[in-house]
């Protein structure tokens, strides 16, 4: 399996005691997809082929349904995520 994220972030001072932190985190950078575990059914006309994403058996996309979101894990979608920290 491979992917591959990046987080970055910045730092404003404004004073000594204030400080501003921008932050963004990629997920999934390049996009590449992870399949999960091939069909096993020996009858199955997709014997052998991945029918599924890796991720597709973890929850739904809101996290309702009993599992992890689905979208922050090994083989998600490109997902991006950004912050503002003000730090007193």
């Amino acid at each position: 399996m491979q992917g591959f994220d990046l987080s970055v972030n910045r730092d404003f001072r404004f004073t000594e005691r204030y400080r501003l932190r921008f932050q963004a985190d990629v997920f999934n950078v390049f996009n590449h997809p992870v399949f999960g575990s091939p069909d096993s059914v020996l009858t199955s006309g997709t014997f052998g082929i991945p029918v599924s994403m890796a991720n597709s058996g973890l929850g739904s996309q809101s996290g309702v349904g009993g599992g992890f979101s689905p979208l922050y894990s090994i083989g998600g979608p490109r997902n991006i995520q950004l912050a503002l920290k003000l730090f007193f």
